[in-house]
């Protein structure tokens, strides 16, 4: 079950592992109606970093699903670093810069 529209770009067919979302809000949830204070809720906030798409769910897939910031609170160069590939970090060094180059993120600082 989940409030909002899900994610329906390509990373919702990929197996679960592989998928560029993240939790924004685990089991909680914080509105007006609740003072603003932070509750506890079967439903999480979950974000696709690849489309941007915000919705909640208490489906299972979520406890195998990495804490993340916001797409929209992270700066430019860390919104083009998350569409490197998943096996970055095991590609080799030229592959890497290759990368990057492409991205426009051979001069970022990581912020």
């Amino acid at each position: 079950m989940s409030q909002g529209t899900s994610c329906k770009c390509p990373e919702s067919k990929k197996p679960v592992k592989e998928r560029r979302w993240v939790v924004l809000q685990r089991n909680s949830r914080c509105s007006a109606f609740d003072g603003y204070r932070q509750m506890f809720s079967d439903y999480s906030a979950v974000q696709c970093h690849a489309c941007g798409t915000v919705w909640r769910t208490k489906a299972d897939f979520v406890l195998s699903l990495p804490n993340g910031k916001n797409l929209y609170d992270l700066s430019e160069g860390a919104r083009k670093a998350l569409e490197r590939p998943a096996n970055y970090a095991d590609l080799p060094a030229s592959e890497q810069w290759a990368i990057d180059k492409s991205l426009g993120i051979l001069d970022w600082d990581g912020k």
